[in-house]
């Protein structure tokens, strides 16, 4: 059984000492997965990659991208297919892969990446694979689902992802 008052208080004070330091000290939450760490730290020059959701780069709500981008410099992001997890996860989703840079301290700027753009095909994205097409690793195509029309990233014909990847992080400044 977990003392919670006494785990908030560690966390309190770890989160402090973190942020002293420059860092962040952000909380995960991971559930069905007791025992996973909830707590990532990252420091100032410090590298962290992560896959998440293609709505945190294309959302119209850009205030998540604005943290971020106050925090840390965006080295590379790359849009995988929506099948890349359908084997292991059974499902078919875009998800992206962001690699970030800690800043030694906030900075007042916004950079293109936390906008969106326009493909020339009419398609509604983040600037950044506006700007880098050779990152998104599949076809952007219009699917009919459930809630009506919505963007997907499909793969491309024959194409070996892991191949894809490897190509993929060579572009990742940093």
């Amino acid at each position: 059984m977990t003392n919670k008052p006494l785990e908030k208080s560690i966390e309190n004070i770890l989160r402090q000492a973190v942020e002293d330091e420059g860092g962040l000290c952000l909380k995960w939450v991971c559930p069905g997965h007791k025992g996973v760490p909830d707590r990532m730290l990252l420091f100032p020059g410090g590298i962290i990659a992560f896959v998440t959701s293609r709505f945190t780069l294309d959302s119209k709500d850009s205030t998540a991208r604005k943290y971020m981008a106050e925090r840390a410099d965006l080295l590379g992001a790359i849009r995988l297919p929506n099948n890349a997890f359908k084997a292991n996860a059974s499902t078919e989703v875009v998800s992206d892969i962001l690699f970030l840079q800690k800043r030694d301290r906030p900075a007042d700027i916004e950079p293109a990446w936390v906008q969106l753009g326009q493909t020339e095909d009419g398609f509604n994205i983040n600037q950044y694979f506006v700007d880098h097409p050779e990152m998104v690793l599949g076809n952007l195509e219009l699917e009919s689902t459930q809630y009506g029309h919505d963007l997907t990233v499909a793969p491309i014909e024959d194409a070996n992802l892991a191949d894809q990847l490897t190509e993929a992080v060579q572009h990742i400044e940093g």
